[in-house]
């Protein structure tokens, strides 16, 4: 028998590559959640004073017994990481039948449907190639990283509004060139399919100068389901509003993200190219849109309707 592992990814995610996904199949993507904090964001166009952001990992503390445990767990008991200064990396490791693990091998890495996933290379040339205080050994512009290097890498979920998907157009459009105008994908995971006699370790470590990916673990979790069962973990990086899964507020009428502009703070040259006009940012331009029925003002952020969305860098 088998189970699935998935992780899914939402809010302020940057993806990348190790290639050129256009001529070569990459190795790994690591995904970067960005700082919505750093000191750069003074530069960008739109007011961000009040754009509290959390990078969260969460998981089900059912999921972490492996059907073994004589505590009764609720299955609505969740786990919570902050994330913060830290490198995540997932192994897979078989359960032997005297006790004891030993790491699987690992699956191979592959790309599956991304054509929802808005490439930075297109929308804004000028910003395709990251700045060093994404990427390195002690980035700075970042909250943290993830790294996948086995599995499917895949769009899940596609922004709606009652009903029907909501086409965006990144405007103004790019020196040169045409805007771009696409559907969003809003969640985006990794799925792995696993035997029942393996589980998921998802290790974390700190950055810092001189980090080295055999540096020890600064915490780790195993997640060993009961048989049969799926597991689900979520990597956030939204407004704290969504955060709050169990309240149920409607639909939110599709708006522009303005959130998007952090994803400049993470390009090479953002400090040269900051005296444009404005960035890129995606807004609606086709969505069903009946009234919606009188409501409270709904909360910034997540949802459905394409806000806090996500970039591929392919550079």
């Amino acid at each position: 028998m088998s189970y699935t592992f998935q992780i899914l990814f939402s809010g302020l995610c940057a993806f990348v590559p190790d290639t050129d996904i256009d001529t070569t199949p990459p190795s790994h993507v690591d995904v970067l959640l960005v700082d919505t904090d750093h000191g750069d964001k003074k530069y960008l166009k739109f007011p961000h004073d009040d754009d509290d952001h959390f990078a969260l990992l969460k998981y089900d503390l059912g999921d972490t017994t492996g059907g073994v445990s004589t505590v009764n767990i609720d299955r609505d008991s969740k786990a919570f990481w902050t994330l913060q200064d830290e490198q995540l990396t997932i192994e897979v490791r078989k359960r032997l039948p005297k006790g004891g693990t030993q790491v699987s091998p690992p699956r191979p890495f592959t790309l599956g449907n991304l054509s929802a996933l808005p490439r930075m290379d297109k929308i804004f040339p000028l910003a395709k190639d990251l700045h060093a205080g994404a990427l390195g050994v002690k980035p700075d512009r970042i909250k943290a990283r993830f790294r996948l290097d086995q599995g499917t890498f895949h769009q899940d979920t596609i922004g709606g509004y009652q009903g029907q998907d909501i086409t965006v157009q990144f405007v103004p459009p790019p020196p040169g060139g045409a805007a771009v105008t696409q559907t969003l994908a809003i969640k985006v995971a990794l799925t792995l399919d696993l035997d029942d006699d393996e589980e998921i370790v998802i290790h974390s470590q700190a950055f810092r100068p001189g980090f080295l990916t055999t540096d020890p673990d600064v915490r780790s979790v195993v997640l060993n389901p009961n048989p049969g069962d799926a597991v689900e973990v979520k990597v956030m990086n939204l407004c704290c509003s969504y955060y709050m899964e169990k309240i149920k507020f409607p639909p939110e009428v599709p708006r522009q993200d303005t959130d998007f502009e952090f994803f400049y703070l993470l390009a090479r040259d953002f400090l040269t190219f900051v005296n444009h006009a404005q960035f890129p940012i995606p807004v609606p331009i086709a969505y069903q849109s009946p009234p919606p029925p009188p409501s409270p003002p709904p909360p910034s952020g997540g949802g459905d309707t394409a806000r806090c969305n996500m970039v591929l860098f392919n550079y």
